[in-house]
């Protein structure tokens, strides 16, 4: 009887010792799958900001797990012709990192730069360029051309 006892502890300490390990029990936490998605209702592609006016970002943000931030650069794409023209608007705050959280951000008239369209800039053709990064890192490009007018 003794033996059987003793060896009826020694398998429940082995038993209590392998099972309270960490390799069976613990979920694995969830995998960052895909990429963040952007959608942009302002401005449209194409569109004509006047000189003088704010340049204004509506949209829409998604990422399955969290997003991180939105990284928006504005760049000229005119050829610059001479000296003496009026130089294109290169805002002061270029590029401008707009902090999101959570899986869903809404930017409504968001203004971008933080400064309005100088009225004594060159007119003429501008991208935006939107770059999308979640916490895990992946991102996504967005770019929307649009015309500086006035």
């Amino acid at each position: 009887m003794k033996k059987n006892l003793g060896a009826t502890v020694l398998f429940m300490l082995m038993m209590l010792t392998y099972g309270c390990g960490s390799s069976g029990g613990d979920t694995p936490a969830p995998e960052d799958s895909e990429d963040p998605k952007i959608s942009v209702s302002k401005p449209a592609e194409g569109a004509t900001v006047m000189r003088g006016n704010d340049l204004l970002l509506t949209g829409t943000f998604t990422d399955d797990m969290e997003l991180k931030d939105l990284t928006v650069t504005l760049s000229h794409t005119d050829t610059k012709v001479a000296t003496g023209i009026k130089d294109p608007w290169e805002p002061a705050a270029n590029p401008e990192v707009i902090a999101l959280t959570g899986k869903d951000a809404e930017l409504i008239n968001h203004k971008l730069f933080g400064e309005k369209i100088p009225v004594d800039c060159k007119v003429g053709n501008y991208r935006l360029t939107l770059k999308l990064t979640d916490k895990a890192g992946k991102s996504v490009n967005k770019q929307i051309n649009i015309v500086i007018g006035g």
